[in-house]
Protein backbone atom coordinates (compact mmCIF):
# COMPACT_ATOMS: atom_id res chain seq x y z
CA UNK A 1 0.00 0.00 0.00
CA UNK A 2 2.75 2.45 0.77
CA UNK A 3 4.62 2.17 -2.88
CA UNK A 4 0.88 2.91 -4.81
CA UNK A 5 0.74 6.25 -2.52
CA UNK A 6 3.97 7.22 -2.90
CA UNK A 7 3.42 6.56 -6.56
CA UNK A 8 -0.01 7.72 -6.61
CA UNK A 9 1.86 11.49 -4.74
CA UNK A 10 4.81 11.18 -7.71
CA UNK A 11 2.22 10.87 -10.62
CA UNK A 12 0.36 14.21 -8.96
CA UNK A 13 3.47 15.97 -8.20
CA UNK A 14 4.55 15.41 -12.04
CA UNK A 15 0.98 16.47 -13.44
CA UNK A 16 0.60 18.92 -11.29
CA UNK A 17 3.50 20.79 -12.73
CA UNK A 18 2.33 20.88 -15.68
CA UNK A 19 -1.22 21.68 -15.21
CA UNK A 20 -2.84 25.02 -16.70
CA UNK A 21 -4.98 25.62 -13.62
CA UNK A 22 -7.29 27.48 -16.65
CA UNK A 23 -11.05 26.78 -17.91
CA UNK A 24 -10.58 28.07 -21.49
CA UNK A 25 -12.27 26.13 -23.99
CA UNK A 26 -16.15 26.07 -24.39
CA UNK A 27 -16.69 22.61 -22.46
CA UNK A 28 -14.67 23.37 -20.06
CA UNK A 29 -16.81 26.15 -19.79
CA UNK A 30 -19.74 24.08 -19.63
CA UNK A 31 -18.78 21.76 -17.01
CA UNK A 32 -17.48 24.57 -14.82
CA UNK A 33 -20.86 26.17 -15.14
CA UNK A 34 -23.02 22.85 -14.10
CA UNK A 35 -20.46 21.77 -11.11
CA UNK A 36 -20.83 25.59 -9.94
CA UNK A 37 -24.45 25.42 -9.81
CA UNK A 38 -24.73 22.41 -8.71
CA UNK A 39 -22.09 22.97 -5.43
CA UNK A 40 -24.00 26.31 -4.87
CA UNK A 41 -27.44 25.90 -5.99
CA UNK A 42 -28.25 22.45 -5.80
CA UNK A 43 -28.98 22.40 -9.55
CA UNK A 44 -27.97 21.30 -13.17
CA UNK A 45 -29.55 24.61 -14.69
CA UNK A 46 -26.51 27.15 -16.14
CA UNK A 47 -26.62 30.40 -17.35
CA UNK A 48 -27.29 30.34 -21.20
CA UNK A 49 -25.23 33.67 -22.02
CA UNK A 50 -21.80 32.31 -21.53
CA UNK A 51 -21.77 29.03 -23.35
CA UNK A 52 -23.96 27.92 -26.40
CA UNK A 53 -23.14 23.70 -25.94
CA UNK A 54 -26.54 23.47 -23.71
CA UNK A 55 -30.44 23.21 -24.75
CA UNK A 56 -33.31 24.70 -23.21
CA UNK A 57 -34.84 22.31 -20.76
CA UNK A 58 -39.08 21.64 -20.09
CA UNK A 59 -38.56 24.60 -17.17
CA UNK A 60 -37.26 26.56 -19.92
CA UNK A 61 -33.91 26.89 -17.87
CA UNK A 62 -30.33 26.48 -19.54
CA UNK A 63 -29.03 22.57 -19.44
CA UNK A 64 -25.84 21.03 -20.75
CA UNK A 65 -27.49 17.75 -20.92
CA UNK A 66 -24.17 15.65 -21.46
CA UNK A 67 -23.88 13.31 -18.34
CA UNK A 68 -23.19 14.32 -14.91
CA UNK A 69 -20.57 11.91 -14.07
CA UNK A 70 -17.62 14.31 -14.71
CA UNK A 71 -19.60 17.29 -12.41
CA UNK A 72 -20.54 14.86 -9.71
CA UNK A 73 -16.28 13.79 -9.01
CA UNK A 74 -15.43 17.46 -10.16
CA UNK A 75 -17.68 19.09 -7.20
CA UNK A 76 -15.42 18.69 -4.33
CA UNK A 77 -12.28 20.11 -6.32
CA UNK A 78 -14.82 23.19 -6.92
CA UNK A 79 -15.72 23.50 -2.98
CA UNK A 80 -12.20 23.63 -2.27
CA UNK A 81 -11.39 26.50 -4.63
CA UNK A 82 -14.32 27.99 -2.63
CA UNK A 83 -13.09 27.46 1.27
CA UNK A 84 -9.79 28.61 -0.12
CA UNK A 85 -11.05 31.71 -1.51
CA UNK A 86 -12.53 32.49 1.51
CA UNK A 87 -9.96 31.29 4.29
CA UNK A 88 -6.97 32.93 2.76
CA UNK A 89 -8.98 36.43 1.53
CA UNK A 90 -8.12 36.87 -1.88
CA UNK A 91 -8.66 39.87 -4.06
CA UNK A 92 -12.39 40.33 -5.20
CA UNK A 93 -10.46 40.02 -9.22
CA UNK A 94 -8.80 36.81 -8.24
CA UNK A 95 -11.67 34.93 -6.16
CA UNK A 96 -13.42 33.18 -9.64
CA UNK A 97 -9.59 32.74 -11.21
CA UNK A 98 -8.46 30.63 -8.08
CA UNK A 99 -11.68 28.66 -7.70
CA UNK A 100 -11.46 27.10 -11.49
CA UNK A 101 -7.55 26.67 -10.76
CA UNK A 102 -9.03 23.99 -8.49
CA UNK A 103 -11.46 22.39 -10.64
CA UNK A 104 -9.16 22.75 -13.24
CA UNK A 105 -7.08 20.14 -11.06
CA UNK A 106 -9.87 17.69 -11.15
CA UNK A 107 -8.17 15.80 -14.21
CA UNK A 108 -4.73 15.91 -12.17
CA UNK A 109 -6.36 13.72 -9.34
CA UNK A 110 -8.00 11.70 -11.85
CA UNK A 111 -4.67 11.39 -13.77
CA UNK A 112 -2.66 9.81 -11.02
CA UNK A 113 -5.33 7.60 -9.78
CA UNK A 114 -4.94 6.55 -13.67
CA UNK A 115 -1.51 6.04 -13.38
CA UNK A 116 -1.50 3.85 -10.18
CA UNK A 117 -4.66 1.62 -11.82
CA UNK A 118 -3.53 1.28 -15.06
CA UNK A 119 -0.04 -0.29 -12.73
CA UNK A 120 -2.59 -2.63 -11.18
CA UNK A 121 -4.21 -3.49 -14.01
CA UNK A 122 -0.87 -4.46 -15.89
CA UNK A 123 0.26 -6.68 -13.06
CA UNK A 124 -2.89 -9.13 -13.23
CA UNK A 125 -1.16 -10.28 -16.26
CA UNK A 126 1.93 -11.53 -14.92
CA UNK A 127 4.28 -8.65 -15.96
CA UNK A 128 7.19 -7.74 -14.26
CA UNK A 129 6.46 -4.39 -12.11
CA UNK A 130 9.23 -2.63 -13.91
CA UNK A 131 7.42 -3.23 -16.76
CA UNK A 132 4.47 -1.91 -15.54
CA UNK A 133 5.98 0.82 -14.21
CA UNK A 134 7.24 2.29 -17.58
CA UNK A 135 3.90 1.26 -19.18
CA UNK A 136 2.21 3.45 -16.35
CA UNK A 137 4.64 6.40 -17.27
CA UNK A 138 3.62 5.60 -21.33
CA UNK A 139 0.36 6.26 -21.12
CA UNK A 140 0.87 9.23 -18.98
CA UNK A 141 3.40 11.09 -20.51
CA UNK A 142 3.95 9.87 -23.99
CA UNK A 143 0.30 9.96 -25.33
CA UNK A 144 -2.52 12.83 -25.20
CA UNK A 145 -3.59 11.90 -22.05
CA UNK A 146 -1.08 13.90 -20.56
CA UNK A 147 -2.23 17.11 -22.26
CA UNK A 148 -5.58 16.28 -21.70
CA UNK A 149 -4.99 15.75 -17.04
CA UNK A 150 -4.55 19.90 -18.00
CA UNK A 151 -8.27 20.23 -19.04
CA UNK A 152 -11.58 19.86 -17.60
CA UNK A 153 -13.06 17.44 -20.16
CA UNK A 154 -14.09 13.87 -19.37
CA UNK A 155 -11.59 11.78 -21.23
CA UNK A 156 -9.34 11.18 -18.36
CA UNK A 157 -11.92 10.05 -16.24
CA UNK A 158 -13.58 8.03 -19.06
CA UNK A 159 -10.07 6.32 -19.52
CA UNK A 160 -9.82 5.32 -15.52
CA UNK A 161 -13.50 4.09 -15.64
CA UNK A 162 -12.50 1.50 -18.41
CA UNK A 163 -9.16 0.46 -16.56
CA UNK A 164 -10.93 -0.47 -13.29
CA UNK A 165 -14.14 -2.16 -15.40
CA UNK A 166 -11.70 -4.79 -16.76
CA UNK A 167 -9.47 -5.19 -13.48
CA UNK A 168 -12.90 -5.91 -11.48
CA UNK A 169 -13.84 -8.46 -14.37
CA UNK A 170 -10.50 -10.26 -14.37
CA UNK A 171 -10.41 -10.20 -10.48
CA UNK A 172 -14.15 -11.88 -11.36
CA UNK A 173 -12.84 -14.25 -13.39
CA UNK A 174 -9.75 -15.44 -11.53
CA UNK A 175 -12.13 -15.38 -7.75
CA UNK A 176 -15.67 -15.70 -9.20
CA UNK A 177 -16.61 -13.32 -6.39
CA UNK A 178 -19.81 -11.42 -6.68
CA UNK A 179 -18.80 -8.74 -5.74
CA UNK A 180 -16.62 -7.85 -8.36
CA UNK A 181 -19.63 -7.84 -10.60
CA UNK A 182 -21.72 -5.02 -8.24
CA UNK A 183 -17.89 -3.19 -8.70
CA UNK A 184 -18.03 -3.36 -12.05
CA UNK A 185 -21.64 -2.97 -12.20
CA UNK A 186 -21.39 0.74 -10.40
CA UNK A 187 -18.97 1.78 -12.50
CA UNK A 188 -20.92 1.14 -15.55
CA UNK A 189 -23.53 3.49 -14.18
CA UNK A 190 -20.68 5.82 -13.82
CA UNK A 191 -18.90 5.21 -16.77
CA UNK A 192 -22.85 5.73 -18.77
CA UNK A 193 -23.56 8.78 -16.85
CA UNK A 194 -20.41 10.43 -17.99
CA UNK A 195 -20.76 9.96 -21.48
CA UNK A 196 -24.39 8.03 -22.66
CA UNK A 197 -22.78 6.95 -25.90
CA UNK A 198 -20.37 4.49 -23.49
CA UNK A 199 -23.43 2.08 -23.16
CA UNK A 200 -22.87 0.42 -26.03
CA UNK A 201 -19.51 -1.06 -23.84
CA UNK A 202 -21.80 -2.47 -21.73
CA UNK A 203 -22.78 -5.75 -23.71
CA UNK A 204 -18.91 -5.86 -23.85
CA UNK A 205 -18.98 -6.88 -20.26
CA UNK A 206 -21.65 -8.83 -20.47
CA UNK A 207 -20.23 -11.20 -23.27
CA UNK A 208 -16.94 -11.29 -21.43
CA UNK A 209 -18.63 -12.72 -18.26
CA UNK A 210 -19.80 -15.01 -20.63
CA UNK A 211 -16.80 -15.77 -22.16
CA UNK A 212 -14.89 -16.72 -18.70
CA UNK A 213 -17.65 -18.84 -17.64
CA UNK A 214 -17.12 -21.15 -20.16
CA UNK A 215 -12.77 -20.31 -20.14
CA UNK A 216 -13.10 -20.03 -23.86
CA UNK A 217 -13.80 -17.13 -26.25
CA UNK A 218 -16.45 -18.87 -28.68
CA UNK A 219 -19.54 -17.83 -29.33
CA UNK A 220 -21.16 -21.41 -28.80
CA UNK A 221 -20.61 -21.35 -25.44
CA UNK A 222 -23.59 -18.58 -25.42
CA UNK A 223 -26.01 -21.32 -26.17
CA UNK A 224 -25.13 -22.97 -22.64
CA UNK A 225 -24.74 -20.16 -20.24
CA UNK A 226 -28.32 -19.96 -19.02
CA UNK A 227 -27.60 -24.18 -17.92
CA UNK A 228 -25.36 -23.10 -15.26
CA UNK A 229 -26.44 -21.38 -11.77
CA UNK A 230 -22.88 -19.52 -11.34
CA UNK A 231 -23.09 -18.06 -15.34
CA UNK A 232 -27.40 -17.17 -14.62
CA UNK A 233 -26.82 -15.56 -11.39
CA UNK A 234 -23.47 -13.43 -12.72
CA UNK A 235 -25.58 -12.39 -15.98
CA UNK A 236 -28.61 -10.93 -13.67
CA UNK A 237 -25.95 -8.82 -11.37
CA UNK A 238 -24.49 -7.13 -14.32
CA UNK A 239 -27.73 -7.33 -16.34
CA UNK A 240 -29.13 -5.45 -13.01
CA UNK A 241 -26.82 -3.15 -12.72
CA UNK A 242 -27.12 -1.76 -16.88
CA UNK A 243 -31.11 -1.84 -15.94
CA UNK A 244 -30.28 1.11 -13.50
CA UNK A 245 -27.86 2.62 -15.29
CA UNK A 246 -30.63 3.21 -18.43
CA UNK A 247 -33.45 3.85 -16.32
CA UNK A 248 -31.40 6.69 -14.52
CA UNK A 249 -30.57 8.09 -17.84
CA UNK A 250 -33.76 7.93 -18.94
CA UNK A 251 -35.46 9.40 -15.31
CA UNK A 252 -32.66 12.52 -16.13
CA UNK A 253 -33.95 13.29 -19.38
CA UNK A 254 -37.75 12.68 -18.24
CA UNK A 255 -36.95 15.44 -15.18
CA UNK A 256 -34.86 17.88 -17.01
CA UNK A 257 -35.67 18.06 -20.95
CA UNK A 258 -39.45 16.18 -20.09
CA UNK A 259 -39.17 13.28 -22.51
CA UNK A 260 -37.05 9.63 -21.42
CA UNK A 261 -35.38 10.00 -25.70
CA UNK A 262 -34.70 13.62 -25.49
CA UNK A 263 -31.11 15.24 -23.98
CA UNK A 264 -28.62 18.44 -24.31
CA UNK A 265 -27.28 16.68 -27.32
CA UNK A 266 -30.40 15.38 -28.92
CA UNK A 267 -31.96 18.74 -28.89
CA UNK A 268 -29.05 20.29 -30.72
CA UNK A 269 -28.98 17.93 -33.33
CA UNK A 270 -26.07 15.84 -32.84
CA UNK A 271 -25.83 13.35 -35.33
CA UNK A 272 -23.29 10.53 -36.98
CA UNK A 273 -23.84 11.37 -39.97
CA UNK A 274 -19.93 11.70 -41.17
CA UNK A 275 -18.78 9.19 -43.65
CA UNK A 276 -17.83 6.10 -41.45
CA UNK A 277 -13.76 5.70 -43.69
CA UNK A 278 -13.65 9.70 -43.70
CA UNK A 279 -13.68 9.80 -39.85
CA UNK A 280 -11.71 6.39 -39.68
CA UNK A 281 -8.88 8.27 -41.85
CA UNK A 282 -8.76 11.01 -39.86
CA UNK A 283 -8.58 9.62 -36.13
CA UNK A 284 -6.12 7.16 -37.64
CA UNK A 285 -4.36 8.53 -40.19
CA UNK A 286 -4.41 12.14 -40.85
CA UNK A 287 -1.86 14.22 -40.22
CA UNK A 288 -3.63 16.47 -37.26
CA UNK A 289 -5.88 13.81 -35.88
CA UNK A 290 -3.81 10.62 -36.47
CA UNK A 291 -4.18 8.13 -33.10
CA UNK A 292 -0.24 6.49 -33.90
CA UNK A 293 0.66 9.95 -34.07
CA UNK A 294 -0.62 11.31 -30.79
CA UNK A 295 0.20 8.16 -28.92
CA UNK A 296 2.85 6.27 -30.80
CA UNK A 297 4.04 3.35 -28.86
CA UNK A 298 0.50 1.99 -30.03
CA UNK A 299 1.87 1.56 -33.17
CA UNK A 300 3.05 -1.59 -31.35
CA UNK A 301 0.11 -3.04 -31.15
CA UNK A 302 0.18 -4.53 -34.55
CA UNK A 303 3.33 -6.86 -33.83
CA UNK A 304 2.08 -7.53 -30.26
CA UNK A 305 -1.55 -8.57 -30.04
CA UNK A 306 -1.09 -11.97 -32.00
CA UNK A 307 1.26 -12.62 -28.66
CA UNK A 308 -1.09 -11.44 -26.15
CA UNK A 309 -3.82 -13.11 -28.17
CA UNK A 310 -2.63 -16.50 -27.26
CA UNK A 311 -2.02 -15.73 -23.65
CA UNK A 312 -5.15 -14.28 -22.69
CA UNK A 313 -7.91 -14.99 -25.64
CA UNK A 314 -11.15 -13.15 -23.64
CA UNK A 315 -9.08 -9.89 -22.48
CA UNK A 316 -7.74 -9.71 -25.91
CA UNK A 317 -10.86 -9.85 -27.43
CA UNK A 318 -12.05 -7.41 -24.94
CA UNK A 319 -9.96 -4.62 -25.25
CA UNK A 320 -9.99 -4.39 -29.19
CA UNK A 321 -13.63 -4.58 -29.76
CA UNK A 322 -14.20 -1.83 -26.91
CA UNK A 323 -11.71 0.56 -29.37
CA UNK A 324 -13.47 -0.75 -32.32
CA UNK A 325 -16.66 0.04 -30.98
CA UNK A 326 -15.42 3.49 -29.83
CA UNK A 327 -13.54 4.36 -32.82
CA UNK A 328 -16.58 3.52 -35.09
CA UNK A 329 -18.94 5.52 -33.51
CA UNK A 330 -16.91 8.43 -33.21
CA UNK A 331 -15.85 8.12 -36.97
CA UNK A 332 -19.49 8.42 -37.85
CA UNK A 333 -19.69 11.65 -35.44
CA UNK A 334 -20.29 14.58 -37.02
CA UNK A 335 -17.72 16.50 -35.31
CA UNK A 336 -15.37 13.23 -35.48
CA UNK A 337 -12.40 14.92 -34.46
CA UNK A 338 -14.09 16.90 -30.88
CA UNK A 339 -12.45 20.11 -31.65
CA UNK A 340 -10.93 22.07 -31.05
CA UNK A 341 -8.69 19.68 -28.70
CA UNK A 342 -5.52 17.75 -28.75
CA UNK A 343 -5.18 15.03 -31.17
CA UNK A 344 -7.90 12.07 -31.24
CA UNK A 345 -9.64 13.26 -28.04
CA UNK A 346 -12.69 10.36 -28.62
CA UNK A 347 -10.52 8.04 -28.96
CA UNK A 348 -8.34 8.63 -25.74
CA UNK A 349 -10.63 6.38 -23.63
CA UNK A 350 -9.33 3.06 -25.41
CA UNK A 351 -5.40 4.26 -24.98
CA UNK A 352 -4.93 2.38 -22.20
CA UNK A 353 -5.99 -0.92 -23.91
CA UNK A 354 -3.93 -0.30 -26.56
CA UNK A 355 -0.78 0.22 -24.54
CA UNK A 356 -1.86 -3.15 -22.60
CA UNK A 357 -2.00 -5.18 -25.95
CA UNK A 358 1.70 -4.39 -26.16
CA UNK A 359 2.78 -5.19 -22.54
CA UNK A 360 4.67 -8.40 -23.87
CA UNK A 361 6.45 -6.58 -26.63
CA UNK A 362 7.64 -4.08 -24.12
CA UNK A 363 9.05 -6.51 -21.59
CA UNK A 364 11.11 -8.51 -24.04
CA UNK A 365 12.69 -5.59 -25.62
CA UNK A 366 13.10 -3.52 -22.35
CA UNK A 367 14.76 -7.33 -21.11
CA UNK A 368 16.12 -8.33 -24.32
CA UNK A 369 20.05 -7.67 -25.78
CA UNK A 370 18.69 -6.25 -28.79
CA UNK A 371 19.84 -2.58 -29.05
CA UNK A 372 18.48 -1.64 -32.54
CA UNK A 373 14.98 -2.71 -30.82
CA UNK A 374 15.18 -1.30 -27.46
CA UNK A 375 16.56 1.97 -29.57
CA UNK A 376 13.44 2.27 -31.64
CA UNK A 377 11.33 1.65 -28.34
CA UNK A 378 12.68 4.66 -26.94
CA UNK A 379 12.71 6.72 -29.60
CA UNK A 380 8.84 5.86 -29.60
CA UNK A 381 8.67 6.76 -26.15
CA UNK A 382 10.80 10.08 -26.35
CA UNK A 383 8.98 11.39 -29.30
CA UNK A 384 5.90 10.82 -28.03
CA UNK A 385 6.43 12.81 -25.31
CA UNK A 386 7.99 16.12 -26.66
CA UNK A 387 4.97 16.23 -29.11
CA UNK A 388 3.32 16.29 -25.76
CA UNK A 389 5.21 18.36 -24.40
CA UNK A 390 4.93 20.86 -26.87
CA UNK A 391 1.05 20.59 -26.83
CA UNK A 392 1.00 21.17 -22.89
CA UNK A 393 3.32 24.67 -23.71
CA UNK A 394 0.54 25.93 -26.14
CA UNK A 395 -2.81 26.08 -25.89
CA UNK A 396 -4.84 23.81 -28.62
CA UNK A 397 -7.45 27.33 -29.26
CA UNK A 398 -3.95 29.34 -29.29
CA UNK A 399 -2.65 27.45 -32.07
CA UNK A 400 -5.83 27.60 -34.58
CA UNK A 401 -5.74 31.34 -33.67
CA UNK A 402 -2.20 31.50 -34.87
CA UNK A 403 -3.24 29.69 -38.21
CA UNK A 404 -6.49 31.45 -39.14
CA UNK A 405 -8.74 28.35 -38.10
CA UNK A 406 -10.24 30.24 -34.68
CA UNK A 407 -12.99 31.91 -34.95
CA UNK A 408 -14.47 29.05 -36.94
CA UNK A 409 -15.05 29.79 -40.68
CA UNK A 410 -16.74 26.63 -40.83
CA UNK A 411 -19.74 24.15 -39.29
CA UNK A 412 -18.62 21.52 -37.89
CA UNK A 413 -20.37 18.95 -40.36
CA UNK A 414 -18.57 21.07 -43.57
CA UNK A 415 -15.79 18.45 -44.67
CA UNK A 416 -13.40 20.90 -44.65
CA UNK A 417 -14.06 22.32 -41.30
CA UNK A 418 -10.42 23.15 -40.13
CA UNK A 419 -8.86 21.36 -42.84
CA UNK A 420 -5.24 22.88 -42.72
CA UNK A 421 -5.04 21.83 -38.51
CA UNK A 422 -6.96 18.66 -39.65
CA UNK A 423 -4.84 17.28 -43.13
CA UNK A 424 -2.32 19.11 -44.38
CA UNK A 425 0.80 18.09 -42.75
CA UNK A 426 2.72 21.43 -42.70
CA UNK A 427 -0.10 22.70 -40.20
CA UNK A 428 -0.12 19.50 -37.95
CA UNK A 429 -0.46 20.58 -34.59
CA UNK A 430 2.39 18.07 -33.45
CA UNK A 431 4.92 20.37 -35.07
CA UNK A 432 2.71 23.91 -35.42
CA UNK A 433 2.44 23.99 -31.35
CA UNK A 434 6.81 23.94 -31.35
CA UNK A 435 6.67 26.69 -33.89
CA UNK A 436 4.65 28.75 -31.60
CA UNK A 437 6.07 27.99 -28.91
CA UNK A 438 8.94 29.34 -30.25
CA UNK A 439 7.80 32.47 -31.57
CA UNK A 440 5.93 33.16 -27.97
CA UNK A 441 9.09 32.66 -26.17
CA UNK A 442 10.79 35.42 -28.81
CA UNK A 443 8.25 37.56 -27.35
CA UNK A 444 8.77 36.84 -23.45
CA UNK A 445 11.96 37.41 -23.64
CA UNK A 446 11.58 41.22 -25.87
CA UNK A 447 9.31 41.86 -22.77
CA UNK A 448 5.79 41.59 -24.63
CA UNK A 449 4.16 39.42 -22.64
CA UNK A 450 3.61 41.50 -18.92
CA UNK A 451 0.96 43.39 -17.41
CA UNK A 452 -2.51 41.89 -18.41
CA UNK A 453 -5.00 43.21 -16.74
CA UNK A 454 -7.96 41.49 -15.58
CA UNK A 455 -11.35 42.44 -16.06
CA UNK A 456 -14.63 40.75 -16.06
CA UNK A 457 -13.73 37.51 -14.58
CA UNK A 458 -17.50 36.48 -15.61
CA UNK A 459 -16.39 36.08 -18.58
CA UNK A 460 -14.50 33.55 -20.65
CA UNK A 461 -11.85 35.72 -21.54
CA UNK A 462 -11.58 38.10 -18.44
CA UNK A 463 -9.11 40.27 -20.57
CA UNK A 464 -9.26 43.56 -22.63
CA UNK A 465 -9.60 43.74 -26.51
CA UNK A 466 -5.63 44.42 -26.64
CA UNK A 467 -4.70 41.77 -24.10
CA UNK A 468 -6.93 39.35 -26.02
CA UNK A 469 -4.79 39.96 -29.16
CA UNK A 470 -1.53 38.62 -27.21
CA UNK A 471 -3.45 35.51 -25.72
CA UNK A 472 -2.33 33.65 -29.02
CA UNK A 473 1.23 33.74 -27.17
CA UNK A 474 1.00 32.66 -24.05
CA UNK A 475 2.63 29.45 -22.48
CA UNK A 476 -0.28 27.69 -20.82
CA UNK A 477 1.03 26.66 -17.62
CA UNK A 478 -0.28 27.65 -14.21
CA UNK A 479 2.86 29.89 -13.39
CA UNK A 480 3.12 31.00 -16.29
CA UNK A 481 -0.68 33.03 -15.73
CA UNK A 482 0.51 33.92 -12.14
CA UNK A 483 3.25 35.38 -14.12
CA UNK A 484 0.97 37.64 -16.45
CA UNK A 485 -1.57 38.41 -13.81
CA UNK A 486 1.64 40.12 -12.11
CA UNK A 487 1.34 37.67 -8.82
CA UNK A 488 4.97 38.15 -6.79
CA UNK A 489 7.84 36.49 -8.71
CA UNK A 490 9.24 35.43 -5.91
CA UNK A 491 6.31 33.42 -4.76
CA UNK A 492 5.71 31.75 -7.82
CA UNK A 493 9.58 30.43 -7.58
CA UNK A 494 8.79 29.30 -4.05
CA UNK A 495 6.15 27.13 -5.32
CA UNK A 496 7.86 25.90 -8.17
CA UNK A 497 10.84 25.21 -5.71
CA UNK A 498 8.94 23.06 -3.45
CA UNK A 499 6.95 21.28 -6.14
CA UNK A 500 9.97 20.75 -8.34
CA UNK A 501 11.86 19.17 -5.29
CA UNK A 502 8.97 17.23 -3.86
CA UNK A 503 8.64 15.36 -6.95
CA UNK A 504 12.18 14.71 -7.59
CA UNK A 505 12.05 13.68 -3.79
CA UNK A 506 8.95 10.88 -4.58
CA UNK A 507 10.59 9.93 -8.33
CA UNK A 508 13.88 8.72 -6.09
CA UNK A 509 11.64 6.72 -3.73
CA UNK A 510 9.49 5.43 -6.43
CA UNK A 511 12.28 4.14 -8.50
CA UNK A 512 13.79 2.66 -5.57
CA UNK A 513 11.00 0.62 -4.73
CA UNK A 514 10.75 -0.25 -8.53
CA UNK A 515 13.88 -1.46 -8.12
CA UNK A 516 14.17 -3.32 -4.52
CA UNK A 517 13.48 -6.79 -4.89
CA UNK A 518 10.82 -7.97 -3.62
CA UNK A 519 9.67 -10.65 -0.70
CA UNK A 520 6.46 -12.05 -2.77
CA UNK A 521 5.41 -12.80 -6.16
CA UNK A 522 3.03 -10.50 -8.08
CA UNK A 523 0.06 -10.55 -7.94
CA UNK A 524 -0.82 -12.86 -11.57
CA UNK A 525 -4.11 -14.16 -10.74
CA UNK A 526 -5.58 -13.90 -14.06
CA UNK A 527 -2.35 -15.81 -15.37
CA UNK A 528 -2.88 -18.72 -12.74
CA UNK A 529 -6.53 -19.42 -13.24
CA UNK A 530 -6.84 -22.53 -15.33
CA UNK A 531 -8.58 -22.15 -18.71
CA UNK A 532 -7.50 -18.51 -19.26
CA UNK A 533 -4.64 -18.58 -20.60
Amino acid sequence: MVFYVILFLFFLSALFLNTGGRIAGSDETAFFLETQSLAEQFSLAIPDTIINNGAYGADGRYYLGAGIGYTLVSVPFYLIGKIAVTVFQFPDEYALLIVKFFFSLTNVFIGALTGVFFLRLVLLFGLRQKTAFLMALILLFTTNYFVYTKSSMREPLLCLLLILILYYLIKYKSERKSRYLHFTGILCVLLIHTKVTFAVIFPVCVLYVMFVQADQVKWSVIQNFFRNKEAKNSFFIISIWGAIALLLVFLYNYLIFGNIFSSGYSQRNQSFTNPLFAGLYGLLFSSGKSLFLYAPVTALVFFSIGRFYSRFKAETCFMIIVFGVITVIHAKFFAWAGDGSWGPRYLLPAVPFLILLTGFTVESVITGVNRIKLFLFYALCITGFLIQLGGSAVYFGSYLRHIGEYPYQREFSDPEFLYKSHYIPNYSPATGHWELLFESVKKHVNGDMKNFTLQDTGRRLPLSANDQKRIVYIIDFWFMYAYYTNINGFAILAALTVLITAGVFLGIKTFSLINKPRTHAPNTDIGNSPGLQ
